[in-house]
């Protein structure tokens, strides 16, 4: 085993000085996100229509006189 290979780890080089890879996996991050995204996105909608909502002129009052 060479110095720079750890247990678990992911090789990162071929050679000295030679880097193929991140030292990072992101694919259980990739599955989160893409589990997550449908609530994203409904947060971003209702945002939006909270936002256009509270754009709109107040309707004039009917005790109002």
């Amino acid at each position: 085993m060479s110095k720079n290979h750890r247990s678990g780890a992911i090789p990162r080089y071929r050679g000295e000085k030679a880097q193929t890879a991140s030292a990072y996996q992101l694919g259980r991050l990739v599955d989160k996100l893409k589990e997550i995204e449908p609530t994203i996105a409904k947060g971003k909608k209702f945002k939006g229509k909270r936002l256009a909502e509270a754009e709109t002129p107040a309707k004039p009052s009917a005790s109002a006189s």
